[in-house]
């Protein structure tokens, strides 16, 4: 993870360059904040929650901190994706990702359950399932959809193959 992290920092600091020096040509007090933003790639949005619920936070009063840094994490994951992760169990705090649209979970053979709090999201509008395992398949078969909101789900070896060609198994709309 570190190597991952530093050669994301490196990458948007060569493109915040690129961006203040050739492109934009910004005013020369602007240039650092535009590099190190540009370096910073996503990294804020994991950062901030968390340091947010420090003592001593520079961010000021930790419930607003997090309040605000919670808004701004959740803004940028209106599309959220779960590929080939080993996890038994999702748990989702009542209020979080308001603002998610679409999910992809791929490949995750242990999940066997989805937390109900997804079902209630607002702006969900599509739920894409590949390769569930076979309980979280027979859990999804019994999800009421609510309005607006698809869901489509992939099982067995065939559906790479199925995915490949544009084929959906099982579509299920409100």
């Amino acid at each position: 993870m570190p190597v991952n992290i530093l050669i994301t920092f490196i990458i948007g600091s060569i493109l915040g360059w690129i961006l203040v020096v050739i492109i934009t040509r910004a005013p020369k007090n602007l240039e650092g904040l535009i590099i190190s933003v540009c370096s910073a790639g996503n990294l804020p949005i994991i950062i901030i929650p968390a340091i947010c619920k420090d003592k001593g936070s520079p961010f000021g009063d930790p419930d607003v901190c997090y309040k605000y840094g919670m808004l701004y994490a959740s803004l940028s994951m209106a599309v959220f994706e779960m590929k080939k992760l080993k996890v038994h169990n999702w748990k989702l705090a009542n209020g979080a990702m308001p603002y998610l649209q679409h999910l992809l979970i791929d490949f995750c053979r242990q999940l066997d359950d989805l937390p109900n709090e997804l079902w209630s999201l607002i702006a969900l509008r599509q739920v894409h399932v590949l390769l569930p395992s076979e309980a979280l398949s027979l859990r999804l078969k019994d999800i009421e959809m609510k309005d607006g909101c698809e869901l489509i789900i992939r099982e067995g070896v065939h559906s790479l193959l199925a995915v490949n060609m544009g084929f959906n198994i099982t579509i299920r709309t409100s």
